[in-house]
């Protein structure tokens, strides 16, 4: 009895496919509704395999590049129908490859042959008998064919392939190494003035760091030692040529500087390309892997300036001197692109080198550049933290810190938008300033680009790159106490302001606002868990700032469930120096104020446009005790208060009630009493009644004594 699929496999061989024209109309709905089930053992499957046949051999394209397409889809979904009708299927498609047919019966031929070359590696006859005898012809066919293409993207096809089946069958194509180096070459040698498109240079770049492949299992790890060389050897003269107007390169007399540095700097782009793909792709033994070279080459790329440190000898082209200058940006970050490639390939190899490489980094992201000069660095900073073994130098790690911390301050307001909105308010309440208001109402709508803090996606993506940096160094032991207290105020503050502030005020990008507020909830979640034996001083100030609503990871609300709801009872222990942090203005040391100086933090205090209202707002009186002359020097308010009697109940602060007096000076130190020691203590410490009794006058006027107070008995 028939099955569904069977007589679902019927009814397309009847209507669909009956003739080659009704083929290439339904094929988009056969290869929508064919699976493996179709191609299960059945009497429709023979019928199925000749129809197939008889499109191949069809006269007409559309119904040829149909065969192709069934016959590809037949050998995903069925490997043993591949097997049976591979030998036939392969010869017809290599004949079509031969021809001058239309690029799509082209591209469904490279695609049917890929996939029989590549799918049944585990049948050894089958191999013996079918690929190995036709993928040398496959793959001379496919270099004539590049050699003749136009189309980018069917070079990209061709490339690709190549790609895929070259490390399937290394030895055969050990012949083939010069013509595929060359075929190489020819997409990787750059080109101006247009630069070489990403996609072939890609492609190009993986077809090239594969060759070394086809020197077998011993020449292999020579060969691609040899291709790294020559490759640094082609970045080197490049580089050089770059610089031909610096120290670092030779001066060039012949070039013309505005079509060779387009070209050098597309061929340093290819260099950077192939040193990834290089380093990404695996041999079957060991290799040595150059890394001082590599680290050297980095470092000349990131350190590239615009001037010149030393003094020119000869004659310097100032137009070519002018053009080289204006690739330093481009330079830098095409290093931070290397630097990258080589933290993910190399990974805890390159630890040796991590104090060089971050320094180097650590210098630009101190600069005042924009935020999107500021992405490539942090993405390069990024892979080291992520990839490689963490920093072991406090010095790199405190100064990467505040270095990455400065572009995420830009998110806080600064001092002249606090005066700035100060003063708005302040006009606000007068009629002129209601009235000036009035005149110019709707004129914001004229100045939302100034508004906006990231015009640039690449401004956002920057600030959201550090906020991840940032919290790998702050996982870091080797941070200081006082850069990491100051990093989680800055997080804090931003934690109470991100919310009050509008997202298309931050971005034209919606998306922005809460991506950002997401990842600073994160951090400020992980700062304030503390230590496995106790929370950090701001746990409190996070989980009333932290809206649980709006959280979306599921790593932060864990963490705060385990802080709010813990399963252990916490550990009794004392709070250690590190976890102090201090939270206040009136806690931080000298050093912490010192860096959020440097930094650029300074505190938002109000303009003062009342100076009646500055004067009385210090009425209590201030003392100034010299050391030298033992001088107490009473500093009286703006305004004295009247007398007040001593049955009174006494003040909340007892130096208000201090008449005006003059000047007293005190003999020596034996004249006071052992309570009153020369150190500063506040106000209430001092007895005034004491001093007010040897300062009076004889004319002025005592004040009244209650004979009926009970001070005497509450002093006894």
């Amino acid at each position: 009895m028939e099955n569904d699929a069977t007589i679902q496999l019927k009814t397309l061989l009847q209507l669909h496919l009956a003739t080659d024209t009704s083929s290439a109309q339904n094929l988009p709905y056969i290869l929508d509704i064919l699976t493996s089930e179709h191609l299960s053992p059945s009497p429709h499957l023979t019928k199925w395999t000749s129809r197939i046949y008889s499109l191949l051999h069809s006269k007409d394209a559309p119904g040829k590049w149909a065969g192709l397409c069934l016959a590809h889809r037949t050998s995903l979904l069925s490997k043993s129908v591949m097997i049976e009708h591979a030998q036939q299927w392969l010869t017809i498609a290599l004949r079509v490859l031969s021809r001058k047919e239309t690029t799509p019966v082209l591209k469904a031929s490279i695609n049917l042959c890929r996939i029989i070359l590549c799918s049944a590696m585990d049948v050894s006859e089958f191999q013996r008998q079918v690929c190995l005898p036709n993928v040398t012809k496959f793959t001379q066919t496919i270099i004539a064919l590049c050699d003749g293409e136009p189309d980018v993207e069917f070079k990209i096809l061709l490339l690709n392939t190549l790609a895929r089946i070259i490390p399937l069958y290394p030895n055969a194509h050990r012949s083939s190494h010069s013509a595929l180096s060359s075929l190489c070459l020819q997409y990787l040698n750059g080109s101006a003035p247009l630069p070489t498109p990403m996609v072939l240079l890609r492609s190009s770049s993986r077809l090239y760091a594969v060759l070394p492949a086809t020197g077998g299992k011993v020449g292999a790890s020579n060969l691609w030692k040899k291709t790294v060389e020559e490759t640094l050897t082609f970045g080197w003269a490049v580089f050089s040529s770059l610089r031909s107007s610096f120290s670092e390169g030779p001066v060039s007399q012949n070039e013309d500087p505005h079509l060779a540095i387009p070209l050098n700097l597309d061929r340093l782009r290819c260099f950077v390309v192939i040193i990834d793909d290089l380093l990404g792709t695996g041999t079957q033994r060991s290799v040595q892997v150059p890394i001082g070279s590599l680290h050297k080459f980095a470092t000349a790329l990131l350190t590239t300036t615009t001037t010149d440190s030393r003094p020119s000898t000869g004659h310097i082209d100032i137009s070519a001197r002018s053009l080289e200058a204006s690739v330093a940006p481009t330079l830098w970050k095409l290093g931070c692109e290397f630097v990258a490639s080589l933290a993910t390939h190399l990974r805890h190899h390159l630890t040796s080198h991590l104090n060089g490489l971050t320094s180097c980094l650590s210098s630009h992201l101190e600069q005042k550049i924009a935020g999107s000069q500021r992405l490539p660095f942090l993405k390069a900073l990024h892979s080291i933290l992520v990839h490689c073994l963490p920093l072991h130098s406090e010095v790199s790690c405190n100064r990467l810190t505040k270095a990455v911390l400065s572009s995420i301050t830009t998110i806080l307001p600064s001092q002249s938008d606090f005066d700035q909105s100060t003063d708005t308010v302040q006009i606000g309440r007068s009629k002129k300033g209601k009235k000036r208001a009035r005149a110019y109402e709707g004129d914001e709508l004229l100045k939302v680009s100034r508004n906006i803090l990231f015009p640039l996606s690449d401004d956002g993506k920057a600030v959201l790159v550090a906020c991840d940096v940032l919290a790998i160094l702050l996982r870091n032991p080797g941070l200081s106490p006082t850069t990491h207290s100051l990093s989680v105020r800055v997080l804090l503050s931003i934690l109470f302001f991100l919310p009050q502030r509008s997202p298309l005020s931050l971005s034209s990008d919606p998306t922005l606002h809460p991506k950002l507020l997401q990842k600073i909830q994160a951090l400020v979640t992980e700062s304030g868990c503390g230590t496995t034996n106790t929370a950090s001083k701001s746990l409190g100030l996070v989980l009333r700032a932290v809206d649980l609503s709006t959280i979306d990871d599921n790593a932060c609300q864990r963490t705060l469930d385990l802080l709010l709801h813990p399963r252990v009872p916490p550990l009794v222990r004392s709070l250690p120096h590190v976890e102090s942090l201090s939270l206040f203005l009136f806690e931080e040391g000298t050093e912490e104020a010192r860096d959020r100086e440097i930094l650029g933090l300074s505190v938002l205090q109000p303009q003062t446009t009342d100076p009646v209202q500055t004067t009385v707002a210090t009425p209590s009186p201030q003392v100034d005790l010299d050391q030298e002359d033992r001088h107490i020097r009473p500093i009286p308010p703006t305004k004295a208060p009247s007398p007040i009697p001593i049955d009174t109940p006494a003040p909340a602060n007892p130096g208000n009630s201090l008449p005006r007096v003059e000047p007293v000076y005190v003999p020596s130190k034996p004249s006071y009493p052992p309570a009153a020691t020369p150190t500063l203590e506040p106000p209430t410490a001092f007895k005034p009644t004491i001093m007010i009794a040897d300062a009076v006058e004889e004319d002025q006027e005592m004040p009244a004594i209650d004979l009926d107070s009970d001070s005497d008995s509450a002093s006894d």
